[in-house]
């Protein structure tokens, strides 16, 4: 499914500093873009460099409620692979350690 329950919180810089330094290897960095689809919804694309030569792209949206179905933006519809909300390879905390993607 489409659902992943997130929880974000507002953190001051003193907070972050104690934090990033207790997350030693397990760190990964992204690029992100961001696509509004014709019904107004917002995807943000993010790009991870895997290896020297790999990279992978997640694309995520945020629905207003569970009964709204997303149409995939044009631009990315082709290159999409599968859903990967229930897969734990794909939490960034994974990411960050190596997850074994397949």
């Amino acid at each position: 499914g489409f659902v992943r329950q997130e929880q974000e919180y507002e953190i001051s810089k003193e907070i972050f500093d104690i934090l990033w330094a207790l997350t030693g290897n397990a760190r990964i960095e992204k690029t992100r873009y961001e696509i509004v689809a014709d019904d107004e919804l917002k995807w943000e694309i993010d790009e991870f460099q895997i290896s020297r030569i790999e990279r992978l792209f997640l694309a995520e949206v945020e629905l207003p409620n569970e009964s709204v179905v997303p149409e995939i933006p044009f631009v990315i519809a082709e290159v999409i692979e599968r859903d990967v909300t229930d897969e734990e390879a794909y939490k960034n905390k994974n990411l960050a350690v190596g997850a074994d993607l397949k």
